[in-house]
């Protein structure tokens, strides 16, 4: 009689899950990248802690966020003038109004700043090639602002048109249409 062979196990190869905190089944790629994000994130607090101290730094930032709310204010002001829109533009309160509408103040959580920060930092964080991340990070960035412009002008005409709906498009309904394009671009740089 022949012995029944036995089946080798392979000790060479890595088991599939990975021990991030003691939760299973969260690969060692997942860990990484959700160690990158939080340094990241950490970076960033660091980085403003300091800022907010430093009077120059706050005023640079400050100026920086101005042109920035410039950028989207300007090209809203064109798209309305260029539809014939009786508009009221004061700069120097960054408003901008249809006729005797209520308008939109933007103010520098309008700036979309914090949403590209949080775009490039998955980004950053996603193990890929530096031309990738280079490539995704200046279209991302162009999209996001893009979608800030229509969002500005998009929030001005409902102002116009039905000032009661404001609100919730400014609160809810725009906040979930970015962020699905944002996870929509995080997926196709992953994916690529």
């Amino acid at each position: 009689m022949t012995k029944p062979k036995k089946e080798r196990v392979n000790n060479s190869e890595k088991s599939p899950s990975v021990y991030l905190w003691k939760l299973p089944y969260v690969s060692k790629e997942v860990s990484l990248f959700l160690f990158r994000l939080i340094f990241i994130f950490i970076l960033y607090k660091a980085i403003f802690f300091i800022v907010w101290r430093v009077p120059v730094l706050t005023q640079w930032h400050e100026n920086y966020t101005v042109f920035v709310i410039k950028a989207i204010l300007y090209p809203v002001k064109w798209i309305l003038d260029f539809f014939e829109y009786p508009i009221t533009f004061i700069e120097s309160e960054r408003v901008i109004r249809i006729a005797n509408s209520g308008g939109v103040r933007v103010s520098p959580p309008c700036s979309g700043l914090d949403i590209i920060f949080l775009y490039l930092s998955l980004i950053m964080a996603f193990p890929k090639k530096l031309k990738q991340k280079i490539y995704y990070s200046v279209t991302g960035i162009f999209i996001i602002h893009g979608l800030n412009i229509l969002r500005i002008t998009a929030l001005a005409l409902i102002s116009y048109y039905s000032p009661q709906w404001v609100e919730i498009n400014h609160k809810v309904i725009f906040n979930i249409i970015v962020y699905s394009i944002i996870i929509y671009l995080f997926l196709r740089f992953i994916n690529k």
